[in-house]
Parts: structure tokens; C-alpha cells; sequence
């Protein structure tokens, strides 16, 4: 019986449409010699998700790479224009420059803590939730720079609202007041309500005023160090100390 004759054997055969829907392309191509071959892959392409490429894959290659070259291209354009448009809205809200002019005063506002440096970091750049706080090594570069500078004539000291920051960092700023005295120009205290910090620091004033409604809220300062021996030996509870030297102050507490 003679054989049957194949006509597609050599021929690249077309893919079975089930592997069209549920295919997962792999580098190369698979090309089939006859029917039987071509039955037997595509079942097992049907299995592992291999697509049998035909000829024509390789005019689609070219047309995913320009494809891919042209979307490049407008990821940049569009990356560009988004920089471009950042770059702008970050100038127009930069702050102006602050021009002196003659016979200004610098005004000294303490109704808010200050920081012993400044908050002035930008955490974002379209961050505008929290105010800029002069921190105390700022405040007191301006005082220093108000004093040499012809254009200032005096300091208008603030409190309002009290002054929240420490005993030395209150004197640091006080010292930088009585440093600006110095130069002759004057310095003056406004206030509704003074508390021990705020008029401790307008003090160095050369006028203090008051609102005639105002309080001056003074307990004058003090500091105390506790003692434990008495209570210590009450408790039956005797400490251990040990100190070089006869000025050792800081183990008095436990000891006298």
C-alpha cells in the first residue's frame, strides 16, 4: 500500500488557536517538520504555556521594539514636562527678599517656644503646614547683625504670650540683648501678660510697659537639692559612696 504523501512536511505550521488565549512567549522559535510533530507540541504547549512561533514573529519583534523605542520617548517628554512645571511652582512660592529700609526696628517675638535651632527644614517640597520658628542661635545672630547694622535703630521686645525655653537659653539671649546695648541704640518691652522667664528677659529693656490690664506673674527664683541620709538611715538603708578628693558635690545628697 503506498504511503500517503505529507505536503507539509519542511513547512512551518500555524498555531492552534487554543494556545492564542493562554500563551506565555519564550525566547526562540519552534519550527515543525510534519502533522504528527505539530499535534504532539501543541498538546504539550497546551500544558506548559509554550507559543510555537511562525515565520512571521520576526516582523513582530520589530514592531514591539519601535513600539517600545516611541513609549520611551514620551516617558521622557512627559517626565521632562513634569520637572519643568515643579521647578516653576517651587520659584513662584519662594520667598521674596526683605528690603531694610532706614530707621527699622526689629521686632522680638516670644509667643511661641523656641527651638535652640532653627524648624526651617523643608520636609516636602509642597509642605506648607508649618510656620518658620526662629530657633535661638538665629534669633540671636539677628541681634547681633541689628547692632552693626545703620538701619536698625533699636529692638522691640514681645511677649505676649510668655516665653517656653530654659533658664540658659533665656540667658544666652539676654546676654545678646545687653551686647546690643552696647552700640547705644535703644531696646524697649511691650507686654499684656509678663511671666518670671519673659521678664527676666525684658529686663535688659531700657523701658518696660505693661497693658494696665496686664499681670506681672513673679515667684522669683530658687533651687533646692534634696537630701536622703536622714531618710536613708530611717530605712535602715546605708549607702556606698565612692569619690576622690574632699569636693565631691555630687554624692552630698547620700552622704550629709
Amino acid at each position: 500500500m503506498p504511503e500517503a504523501k505529507n505536503d507539509n512536511i519542511g513547512k512551518a505550521l500555524p498555531v492552534c488557536p487554543l494556545l492564542k488565549q493562554n500563551s506565555c512567549p519564550v525566547s526562540g522559535a519552534i519550527y515543525l517538520k510534519n502533522n504528527l510533530a505539530h499535534r504532539c507540541l501543541s498538546i504539550l504547549a497546551c500544558f506548559q504555556k509554550i507559543t510555537l512561533y511562525h515565520v512571521g514573529t520576526m516582523n513582530q519583534f520589530f514592531k514591539f521594539v519601535l513600539a517600545s523605542m516611541i513609549g520611551f520617548a514620551l516617558a521622557a517628554v512627559a517626565l521632562g514636562a513634569l520637572f519643568f512645571f515643579m521647578m516653576l511652582g517651587a520659584g513662584a512660592t519662594s520667598k521674596p527678599t526683605v528690603s531694610v529700609s532706614k530707621n527699622s526696628v526689629l521686632h522680638l517675638t516670644l509667643n511661641q517656644p523656641m527651638p535652640e535651632q532653627s524648624n526651617n527644614v523643608e520636609m516636602g517640597m509642597f509642605d506648607f503646614s508649618t510656620d518658620e520658628i526662629p530657633g535661638l542661635q538665629a534669633s540671636i545672630d539677628a541681634i547681633r547683625h541689628a547692632k552693626t547694622d545703620d538701619k536698625i535703630s533699636g529692638i522691640f521686645i514681645h511677649p505676649d504670650q510668655g516665653v517656653s525655653m530654659g533658664l540658659a537659653s533665656s540667658k544666652a539671649l539676654r546676654d545678646a540683648l545687653e551686647d546690643f546695648k552696647t552700640s547705644g541704640k535703644w531696646v524697649i518691652s511691650y507686654s499684656k501678660y509678663y511671666t518670671q522667664g519673659s521678664y527676666y528677659l525684658a529686663s535688659v529693656a531700657d523701658e518696660v510697659y505693661v497693658n494696665p490690664m496686664g499681670t506681672i506673674d513673679i515667684h522669683g527664683f530658687s533651687a533646692t537639692i534634696p537630701f536622703f541620709k536622714d531618710m536613708l538611715d530611717k530605712l535602715g538603708i546605708k549607702m556606698q559612696v565612692f569619690y576622690a578628693g574632699d569636693f565631691k558635690s555630687a554624692t552630698e545628697p547620700y552622704r550629709l
